[in-house]
């Protein structure tokens, strides 16, 4: 059978997609300027998936995603035993270091975090549940990065491009190709205030049984450095319990 996009479909997945990013309610209008789609087209997208809880309408008439979407990924919670494996070990990795844990799955184009465990250290920014995650600036998107074949990186580099979050945010391509290089030798990713500006992070791989890797553990917080002692030792904790999980 000959695949085929159903461009209705198509579209109302990006008018979730381009809720989903904005974390907040949004205009007819301002809907149709991200989409690209002409208003009219939009708002019968939209009336649709309002009718299936899809969508829900503010009492403002602004647009925001429906309770069905949280039923949908409630349900996808539940039949994920990986998290219930997981969730422990993050909140004994946060426990340890201080630091926040959380958990990440790749599907192969995007790294998306899903569950996470705030740690004692005072201050944090840690990543929300559900967010998706840059490639080339945080550490998880490196590790997953490192896994591609050189020339899938680079068109997913093209596609996406390297925006550059703060002064430290590696925006030439082959500097990120010879870090990717040095993540297979050692292991791990390390991020050094390439996404927010003052947070250190690291990511280690979740092997599966047949080798593959689709999940990771990481750690985010305010460490001095990349090579002091503290995020050393948070780091070696980190790989540790990854490894007991794999």
């Amino acid at each position: 059978m000959e695949n085929k996009i159903i461009l209705s479909v198509d579209k109302s997945m990006r008018l979730i997609e381009i809720l989903l990013e904005a974390r907040r309610s949004l205009t007819l209008k301002e809907i149709a300027e991200k989409s690209g789609c002409p208003k009219s087209t939009v708002y019968g997208l939209l009336f649709t998936m309002l009718q299936h809880d899809v969508i829900r309408q503010d009492p403002d008439g602004r647009y925001g995603l429906g309770i069905r979407l949280y039923e949908c990924g409630a349900a996808v919670s539940e039949s994920w035993d990986i998290s219930a494996r997981i969730h422990p070990s993050l909140e004994k990795l946060a426990q340890q270091t201080g630091a926040g844990a959380f958990a990440t799955y790749f599907d192969g184009r995007n790294v998306i975090s899903f569950d996470r465990c705030i740690g004692s250290g005072g201050l944090q920014v840690i990543p929300e549940v559900g967010m998706r995650m840059s490639l080339h600036a945080t550490a998880q998107g490196k590790l997953f990065l490192s896994m591609l074949p050189r020339s899938k990186v680079l068109s997913v580099l093209r596609e996406d491009g390297m925006t550059q979050f703060t002064p430290h945010t590696i925006t030439d391509p082959e500097s990120l190709l010879s870090e990717l290089d040095s993540i297979r030798v050692q292991g791990y990713a390390i991020e050094h205030g390439e996404f927010r500006r003052g947070l250190m992070g690291a990511a280690a791989p979740i092997r599966e049984h047949d080798g593959k890797i689709k999940y990771a553990l990481g750690i985010v917080g305010l460490f001095r450095s990349v090579a002091s002692a503290d995020f050393q030792q948070a780091v070696e904790l980190m790989v540790s319990a990854a490894r007991d999980l794999s």
